[in-house]
């Protein structure tokens, strides 16, 4: 910086470079600047010359050049390069002896996107404005406002002209176009209204990013700025943004709040969704005046319905109503209705709501409140709400019994601390269960009168809690927190907890899963620390448990938890059970007072039984460390099967796969909205122990070996190792194979897709040894025939499926053959044909047999090469070459509707035709 001043001279000069501030983030910097004064105070000349630079483009170049005076500032050069693109002008502002100011720029080029992401485009700048005070107002005027250009790919003008005087805004001209879409506005706003306004979008995406639908609308606002009469009609279809939709949107508004005439608003909602609340109808209507007037809402919503009608006057800025007629109702629990009208006023300052009672059956529920200067008070009473309210959401074979009243009252004077007085009791009662076979409702678990209390004051918070059980102990507890400034989670906490439960039997009747259970729950808790991080010490056990599990078959016994809480803030916690000889066993810690909780588990168990089915019996030895935390899930360790015995009769559901070309679309999803949980991490080695057996398809022998199951976020179950199957036997056809070698070898890919090494033989003869060998992968294995003494292979075929040679058989084992020829070699070359023929645009290629191909009116178990085409979405041709003959032939199939087809099929030994008829349900 320079300053030198000689007498009346000024000579001011500043430099800078490298300055950087954080106007915005990324930080903006200068990496050069002059700025210079010289003249002196009575006249005096400006010229500023700087270069903005940050990321993305936002920086530019911004030149001033001027003159001045105590009284005046007259900028002659306005040049700033910005947004990628140039603005241009002048301004003058004036301030003695009255304020005018004027500014006329021009632009070009310029891009809104550098600054919003959503709003790229290049729009040209013309602006022409003023402003002056006189004796006791303040005027001002756009003589021009136009900005015109591209927008986000479409046609974008933006143009305006009005005054301001006398707290009069007079709108000359508001129009905005945008696409397909415009938005137009003027008249007069003031003391006096006479305003205008209308909305056309067929497609809203046009005026806003992210939107979507039609809008069209207008409006007109006349009267007074105290006293407006707004009408205004709204349409939509379709309206969509974020996370908000409407289907349908209706408005009719007429409303006149001099009363001069009778007001009418009636607004329709349908189809609508707000976050994750459907709103399938809305319907709200009102009429009448300021001071006399109906208003009726309907709503059936996915979070339930209501039904309102209120009347109301208006009269010196205070709204009275009365509530005359109201239903709410969840969707499955029954509704409230009001039970005779409620009054109530709202202002500035003060809002009323009298005693308003509403009852669903029996029950009954009031509420009352009151806002004012004073402060906030309210207060509930209910009576003789029934458990059985909750019947939808229990099982239908449970019934709870037993009736729950209660009363509260909050008090918060102004300045003044909240203060709170509830008291909730119940009245004897139950959980009731119907049985198969049974009409009366059984009891499964009494409960004497129980009781709730809270005391929120000046001496903090007192809660108690008893729920004293009849003939089973019961739960109590107690908790106190201080009075203080600080948020009442965070006051220090002093509770206890006492339970005692001397049979826990019923939660077998609760719990689905379990047959039945046994044992008994007993343990005391003391709680220090805060509510949002709690220090447990104690002790809660479950002793002498056990449980029937109807799936895997089990029977559970010396079943013992124990969860001990540490001073130091974690759980200590230990499981230990035993099933068909064996043990399991669980230890471990939970951490409660870091900054986010964790747990760390060990499993371990010696020859555990896990199942015990007709299918499977298997005993398990695990050694598994678990570690929870808030973003993840770790599992390592081993899992050993010593023994177990595998008999399936059928292949279960979960071993079907998809196609691999399956995509499921499902509507309204957002993925990159959906909530992620924890991220699984698993590294666990399976081994197979020396007596795991499998017996089922035919296939029957010892499988040993180990595998090693890796998990990853984001990532496909991998796995690495080898099974092997010992002492194997397949047997298809009546006939037994020996498995002479049984690999299937997980090499780190996809634990779904491990190759297979499988080698079978027979010896029919003495001399004479035929077997299968099958390789690549499990999903498209290859087949291959073998035999030593080596032969054709239909003749290799005879002798691995008949025991002897082909000459001589029946025709019954010819198709024997044939099947099994389909089974094993042709499998492969089915697949092969298929991938061709969706290469080639043939719609059907592919090997056949038993469908009428290939010679089908001889014999029609032989196999064919089959290519089909559809010449029309209706007529379809087909040729087929048999495999095992030279027969070919020819078929036509029309398809007269949806029940009736025409076949007709020729060949080199006949032809013939069918109409087939068919019948779906």
């Amino acid at each position: 910086a320079r300053v030198r001043r000689e007498q009346d001279k000024i000579d001011l000069a500043l430099d800078w470079h490298d300055l950087s501030w954080p106007l915005r983030q990324p930080r903006v910097s200068s990496p050069r600047g002059t700025a210079r004064v010289t003249g002196t105070l009575q006249h005096y000349s400006l010229a500023v010359n700087a270069r903005i630079d940050s990321p993305g483009q936002v920086g530019g170049h911004i030149i001033l050049e001027g003159t001045g005076s105590k009284k005046s500032l007259d900028l002659a050069r306005i040049d700033l390069k910005v947004l990628q693109g140039e603005i241009n002008g002048k301004a003058s502002v004036v301030w003695q002896p009255r304020l005018d100011a004027r500014i006329n720029l021009t632009g070009h080029g310029i891009n809104p996107g550098v600054l919003l992401p959503e709003w790229p485009g290049k729009l040209a700048l013309r602006l022409q404005a003023s402003a002056a005070r006189g004796a006791d107002t303040l005027s001002a005027e756009l003589s021009t406002l136009a900005l015109t250009g591209r927008l986000r790919g479409q046609d974008f003008a933006l143009k305006g002209r009005g005054v301001y005087r006398g707290n009069v805004l007079r709108l000359d001209r508001l129009s905005l176009t945008s696409g397909s879409s415009s938005v137009q506005a003027s008249g007069k706003i003031g003391p006096e209204l006479d305003f205008n306004w209308r909305i056309d979008s067929d497609n809203l995406a046009t005026l806003w990013p992210g939107a979507s639908g039609s809008l069209h609308g207008e409006g007109r606002l006349s009267g007074t700025l105290r006293e407006p009469r707004i009408k205004a009609t709204l349409t939509g279809d379709g309206v969509r943004y974020a996370q908000y939709q409407v289907g349908q949107l209706a408005l009719h508004a007429d409303v006149d709040m001099q009363g001069k005439v009778q007001s009418a608003i009636e607004l329709q909602v349908q189809d609508a969704q707000a976050a994750d609340i459907e709103l399938s109808k809305i319907h709200f209507t009102g009429h009448g005046t300021p001071q006399a007037h109906q208003l009726e809402l309907t709503a059936n919503t996915s979070a339930g319905t209501a039904e309102l009608h209120l009347s109301g006057g208006l009269r010196e800025s205070v709204w009275s109503f009365e509530l005359t007629k109201g239903r709410l109702k969840y969707p499955t629990l029954p509704a409230w209705t009001l039970a005779e009208p409620a009054q109530g006023y709202v202002s500035a300052d003060a809002q009323q709501l009298e005693r308003a009672c509403w009852v669903s059956g029996q029950a009954r529920l009031c509420l009352r409140g009151q806002r004012s200067a004073e402060g906030l008070q309210g207060a509930f009473q209910l009576h003789g709400l029934p458990f059985d309210y909750f019947a939808a959401l229990m099982p239908p074979t449970m019934e709870l019994r037993g009736k729950l009243s209660g009363q509260g009252e909050v008090r918060q004077p102004s300045g003044g601390i909240l203060a709170a007085d509830v008291q909730l009791n119940t009245t004897a009662g139950g959980i009731f269960a119907t049985t198969a076979g049974e009409e009366i409702p059984a009891p499964i678990l009494r409960f004497k009168p129980a009781e709730l209390q809270a005391d929120l004051g000046t001496q903090g918070l007192d809660l108690s809690l008893s729920v004293p059980l009849v003939d089973q102990g019961g739960l109590h507890a107690n908790a106190a927190i201080p009075a203080g400034a600080a948020p009442l989670t965070t006051r220090p906490l002093s509770a206890q907890v006492r339970v005692e439960i001397r049979d826990i039997g019923f939660l077998a009747k609760l719990m689905p899963d379990i047959q039945q259970m046994g044992g008994r729950l007993q343990g005391r808790m003391q709680i220090s620390g805060t509510v949002a991080r709690p220090v447990l010490l104690g002790r809660l056990a479950l002793l002498d448990g056990s449980a029937r599990l109807p799936g895997p078959n089990l029977h559970l016994t010396d079943l013992n938890v124990e969860i001990v809480g540490q001073r130091s803030g974690g759980l200590r916690y230990s499981v230990h059970a035993k099933s068909g000889g064996g043990t399991l066993r669980i230890t471990g810690r939970a951490d409660l007072a870091g900054e986010s909780p964790s747990v760390a588990l060990r499993i371990t168990g010696h020859e555990f039984q896990a199942f015990n089915t007709a299918d499977a019996e298997v005993f398990v030895s695990p050694d598994l460390r678990v570690v929870l935390d808030a973003t993840d899930i770790r599992v390592t360790g081993e899992v050993r099967i010593p023994r177990a015995r595998i008999t399936p009769e059928q292949i279960p559901p979960s071993a079907v796969t998809v196609s691999e070309d399956q995509v499921i679309i499902r509507p309204n999803e957002d993925e990159a909205a959906a909530v992620e949980g924890r991220k699984l991490h698993v590294h666990v080695r399976l081994i197979l122990g020396e007596h795991v057996f499998f017996e089922g398809f035919g296939l029957k022998g010892r499988i040993e070996g180990r595998l090693l199951i890796v998990q990853q976020p984001g990532e496909p179950t991998t796995g690495s190792g080898e099974l092997r199957i010992v002492d194997g036997e397949y047997r298809a056809y009546g006939q037994g194979l020996v498995i002479e070698t049984g690999r299937i070898l997980f090499a780190g890919g996809p634990i779904d897709q491990p190759a297979v090494n499988i080698r079978a033989v027979r010896h029919p003869a003495e001399d004479i040894t035929v077997g299968v060998q099958v390789r690549g992968s499990l999903k498209e294995p290859e087949f291959t025939i073998f035999s030593e003494p080596a032969m054709g292979q239909t003749e290799q075929l005879s002798w691995l499926v008949l025991g002897r040679p082909l000459e001589g058989n029946s025709s019954s084992e010819n198709s024997m053959l044939t099947q099994a020829a389909l089974a094993l070699g042709l499998k492969g070359g089915d697949f092969l044909a298929k991938k061709l023929g969706k290469n080639l645009g043939i719609d059907t290629i592919g090997i056949q047999s038993g469908s009428g191909e290939a010679g089908a009116a001889s014999d029609p178990n032989q196999a064919a090469l089959v290519v089909g085409k559809y010449l029309s979405p209706d007529l379809y041709v087909s040729y087929g070459i048999g495999l095992f003959n030279q027969v070919s032939t020819v078929t036509l199939q029309y398809t007269l509707s949806s029940h009736w087809k025409l076949s007709t099929e020729s060949s080199t030994l006949g032809s013939g035709g069918d109409i087939i008829y068919t019948i779906e349900r």
